[in-house]
């Protein structure tokens, strides 16, 4: 039996009837992506995600990963998931899926900008890896020295400023994680230099996944996955151990006709 094959009979996803889609009308939306939305739950401490899937659902790329992240509930580098179900056509097949999962704290959250060389430590990158301002900009809050600079004075142009350097830190960031990422090599790379025996389990059945695709793909497939893990795509669980990434949606599907 094939690894794709293995991911696709996981079964943690429950295949429901479209009629039984909830309506989110009352639920704020408190993001949006490529083929996802994300709600406000009435339960505390989780949120809702929607994301469109469209036919023979075992086929999406996003479908495996919420399976297999479902199996690996103990791997604290993926996102709780409460419950996810699929709702489908009886004949035009699937058409959402909806999760409940925790609610966690964006990577980009100036709240949190503290912690990113702790964030980026786990995931084996060097600071020296990412690229100018950026640099010295990490390399401050290391040594505790950000923010102890003179300001201008003027403290909405100083919160713009601010507010600029951190777009550019984490689109450098952004840059070398959808770098690294993007290809089976550069998984590979990462699995050797991740320090934790648990971000290089994560990577490892992430990267499974994005064979698996690429192998349906190959043989016929509509879909076509990308691996697509940048600063957008991460978040942060706040625990009293300290940060801890969490890879929400690493991949992207795409179709082709």
């Amino acid at each position: 039996m094939k690894v794709y094959e293995l991911l696709e009979r996981a079964g943690n996803i429950k295949h429901v009837s479209v009629s039984q889609l909830p309506d989110m009308e009352g639920n704020k939306q408190i993001g949006v992506g490529y083929e996802a939305k994300v709600y406000n739950s009435k339960d505390v401490g989780t949120v809702i995600k929607e994301v469109m899937i469209r036919g023979n659902a075992e086929e999406s790329a996003i479908y495996n990963y919420i399976n297999m992240v479902m199996s690996h509930q103990d791997n604290p580098f993926f996102p709780r998931i409460n419950n996810a179900k699929l709702y489908t056509h009886k004949t035009m097949g699937a058409h959402k899926l909806v999760i409940q999962m925790e609610k966690l704290t964006d990577f980009n959250n100036a709240k949190v900008e503290h912690l990113l060389p702790q964030l980026l430590d786990q995931l084996g990158i060097d600071i020296q890896d990412v690229a100018g301002r950026s640099k010295y900009r990490i390399n401050q809050i290391s040594s505790g020295n950000y923010g102890q600079e003179p300001t201008s004075g003027n403290d909405e142009r100083e919160e713009y400023r601010r507010g600029q350097e951190r777009k550019e830190t984490l689109g450098d960031l952004g840059d070398v994680l959808w770098q690294r990422f993007r290809t089976k090599q550069g998984r590979e790379e990462l699995m050797k230099v991740a320090k934790n025996p648990q971000v290089k389990e994560a990577i490892k059945l992430t990267d499974e996944v994005l064979n698996a695709a690429d192998a349906r793909h190959a043989a016929g497939g509509s879909r076509e996955t990308s691996a697509d893990l940048h600063d957008s795509n991460i978040m942060v669980r706040l625990t009293s151990h300290g940060p801890q990434l969490v890879i929400t949606d690493p991949m992207a599907d795409f179709e082709r006709f």
